[in-house]
């Protein structure tokens, strides 16, 4: 089969230069197109689920949180392997999943998982989250420089603005704020003022907790619109909380202002974030598994520049880390590798056998080599990253290695005599074997 490809190939030159260059056009073509990343594109085998209860125990955290939720996870379809880290207030859960199993998919049947378990755990305990964890750092980082100084601000418009029109950015996975401050309600109460009244601690935390909730009331439907109706009751100032009612006695009714302190605060920090030994609020951007770095570097560095001149002289930003600038830097260094190897080749050749249509014929193979492997890798749906770069840059150099010993091989056919034809057929046939075999 190779020999009768090989006497085709030399009895139909034309046809087979035809096939060549629209290989290399589909390459050219290929690589404008196709995605590049740091590393391959890795199904994700890890789901972090993560429970709060302020105040509570690490034995009690255990026994009445962490052992509930792993309960409810061992029938988690592709599970492999759960493992748990309970924390005084925190519980921690690592769900490993077997390969093949598609993430997505387990990460909606946890979330339904926690929905039935959330019913079972204490009253007051935080609903548990859960997020993919695929073990790679934040593609891109970002610091908000606070030039005021006025870290709760920061932290407001970080989470309630810029955080929403990241998330809004093609192929970003998620976003996440540090530092900064946050504000909190506090209601303090001395005991004197609940021995006197005889209102119960627990009834005061209660009430208000019913008292700031929104509840959905159905849909109203109007020709072909649905209208969906929800009631609101969450607290918009402080002064709200301030005149909450509670009984007193039997027919009194008094204000939470009345047997407690109602004021707005600074919540107790979690994370703090320091840049060049200023505090700052850090943000760290995760692309999705099947975005490209690059364009969404792109897509960033333009919404910070929007925002530089929203929030002059407020807030300025600074880019910390850019996965993609390595991605970029390796594209480089391949191809003036390539362009090193092409002259390498081409002068060293064109010394040996003083040939110039052979040492061009030995150049061409890389670039021919580069674009039908980025045509083949954009075809099974793969991405450009380090590993295939480097596949490719030694798959070249073995073809390059091949092709000189051919044209050597078939260079001593023609010194014997033998016409050009058949010194490219019997050439190429002697060597064909070692070559597929190597």
């Amino acid at each position: 089969m190779i020999k009768k490809l090989v006497s085709f190939s030399v009895e139909h030159p034309v046809s087979i230069i035809c096939i060549i260059l629209a290989l290399f056009i589909t390459g050219i073509f290929s690589s404008v197109f196709m995605n590049t990343d740091l590393l391959p594109q890795l199904s994700c085998r890890k789901l972090i689920v993560a429970a709060e209860y302020e105040g509570l125990s690490s034995e009690d955290m255990r026994l009445l949180v962490t052992i509930p939720l792993e309960d409810s996870f061992s029938s988690l379809k592709g599970l492999k392997n759960i493992s748990s880290v309970t924390r005084d207030g925190n519980s921690i859960i690592s769900l490993e999943l077997h390969w093949g199993t598609d993430s997505d998919l387990a990460l909606v049947e946890c979330r339904q998982l926690i929905d039935a378990a959330y019913q079972i755990l204490p009253s007051g305990c935080n609903k548990p989250v859960v997020r993919t964890d695929n073990g790679f750092a934040d593609t891109i980082s970002v610091a908000m420089i606070c030039n005021d100084n006025d870290m709760l601000f920061a932290r407001h418009t970080a989470q309630t603005d810029i955080k929403p029109r990241i998330q809004r950015l093609k192929g970003c996975g998620s976003v996440k704020i540090y530092g900064g401050e946050k504000e909190e309600i506090s209601v303090k109460i001395t005991q004197d003022k609940l021995i006197s009244t005889g209102i119960n601690l627990q009834d005061i935390a209660s009430d208000i907790s019913m008292a700031n909730v929104e509840y959905p009331a159905g849909t109203i439907t109007e020709n072909d619109k649905d209208f969906i109706i929800k009631t609101c009751g969450l607290f918009e100032s402080v002064e709200e909380i301030k005149k909450l009612p509670f009984n007193y006695n039997e027919n009194q009714i008094i204000p939470l202002e009345n047997i407690a302190s109602v004021f707005s605060g600074k919540k107790e920090k979690e994370t703090f974030f320091l840049y060049n030994g200023k505090e700052a609020v850090r943000i760290g951007i995760t692309k999705k598994n099947d975005a490209s770095p690059i364009t969404l570097s792109k897509d960033v560095k333009k919404l910070i520049q929007n925002l530089e001149d929203e929030y002059s002289p407020l807030f300025s930003f600074v880019i910390l880390e850019d996965l993609s600038e390595q991605v970029s830097d390796s594209l480089f260094s391949l191809i003036l590798s390539g362009l090193i190897g092409i002259a390498v080749t081409f002068s060293v050749v064109l010394f040996f056998l003083k040939s110039f249509n052979i040492a061009f014929l030995l150049s061409s193979v890389s670039p021919l080599c580069a674009a039908l492997c980025i045509a083949t890798l954009n075809i099974c749906g793969c991405t450009v990253n380090i590993m295939s770069l480097s596949g490719i840059a030694v798959g070249i150099g073995m073809v390059v290695d091949a092709s000189v010993v051919m044209i050597d091989n078939i260079y001593s056919y023609r010194m014997r005599g033998t016409k050009a034809k058949v010194s490219a057929i019997l050439g190429t046939q002697e060597m064909i074997s070692s070559v597929v075999s190597g």
